[in-house]
């Protein structure tokens, strides 16, 4: 993509990021106390989410590995 054209599409996506968030940060600005106590559940469900796909991840190795192994 030339550098001009480039330029441009940059130019035009960040003013559109930034009216966006602004635009939703203006509409929700009153509900910033409840946005934070369901980011807390949010980020607790998602450790623990990530937790038990990691421990499955780990089981699953393990047995393949042991089965290669032993057969």
């Amino acid at each position: 993509m030339p550098a001009p054209r480039f330029a441009a599409y940059t130019t035009i996506a960040s003013g559109l990021w930034a009216a966006t968030f602004s635009l939703l940060g203006y509409a929700f600005w009153q509900s910033l106390d409840e946005l934070l106590a369901l980011t807390k559940q949010g980020t607790l469900t998602l450790a623990a989410v990530v937790a038990v796909i990691a421990g499955a991840v780990v089981l699953h190795r393990r047995r393949r590995l042991r089965s290669a192994t032993t057969g």
